[in-house]
């Protein structure tokens, strides 16, 4: 197989397994068997096998000794080291927009916009509903660190949303828009005011309370 419809077919399956485990399709803890996987992406095993050290670089699968090569289980430590380093790089990227003077009301615009789509999918009651509006949620601090200015530290920051977006422990039901509205629209008030300490307070608290909240349902459901 030439090399660049081999790199090709790893891209694709790739893109296809990541949004599988980001979608909750493929489990926590659940075995990923290349030759299966090849079988349902309709592609040989080995773009597969590229594609899952792509993927366990990510920090999305890992791989154990007798069982392979599985979706990444988090620990709760696991889950409090993501948040610090969500905290570190969100609250740095504040710091550094509002040294450079006030935040551009266009990127203010453009939270506003995820918020908005974000809320309006969690009024569809569904899983497609719910994944939508994490996806909206990942696009909202991702447009927040693009204040810092910095492209490397917004492609960790990424990984790391990510991250903590495939641990399920949310139904349709159980992630309500009320928390976000007050949560978020605090941070985009600081934000239009060019209040840089009510801005770093509001997301500290957001980051802590979502990190607390996940912290005590992953306990519930052991």
């Amino acid at each position: 197989m030439p090399a660049i419809a081999r790199h090709t077919m790893a891209e694709q399956a790739y893109a296809a397994l990541k949004a599988q485990i980001v979608a909750g399709e493929l489990t926590a803890g659940q075995r990923l068997l290349p030759l299966a996987l090849a079988a349902s992406l309709r592609i040989s095993p080995t773009p597969v096998k590229e594609a899952l050290l792509r993927l366990e670089s990510d920090g999305l699968v890992e791989t154990e000794a007798r069982r392979g090569v599985m979706v990444r289980r988090f620990r709760a430590d696991e889950i409090r080291d993501l948040y610090g380093v969500r905290l570190l790089l969100e609250s740095d990227a504040l710091r550094v927009a509002f040294a450079s003077g006030p935040i551009p009301p266009s990127l203010v615009a453009a939270m506003q916009a995820e918020q908005d789509a974000l809320l309006a999918a969690l009024g569809d009651r569904t899983v497609a509903g719910l994944n939508a509006a994490l996806q909206h949620d990942r696009a909202l601090h991702a447009v927040l660190v693009t204040l810092g200015g910095n492209k490397l530290i917004a492609g960790w920051h990424g990984q790391v949303m990510t991250q903590t977006h495939t641990v399920r422990v949310y139904t349709p039901a159980s992630y309500t828009p009320r928390l976000l509205r007050t949560e978020h629209g605090a941070i985009l008030e600081a934000l239009r005011h060019n209040d840089e300490a009510a801005a770093q307070g509001a997301l500290c608290r957001h980051l802590d309370r979502s990190r607390d909240d996940l912290l005590t349902r992953m306990a519930a459901m052991q």
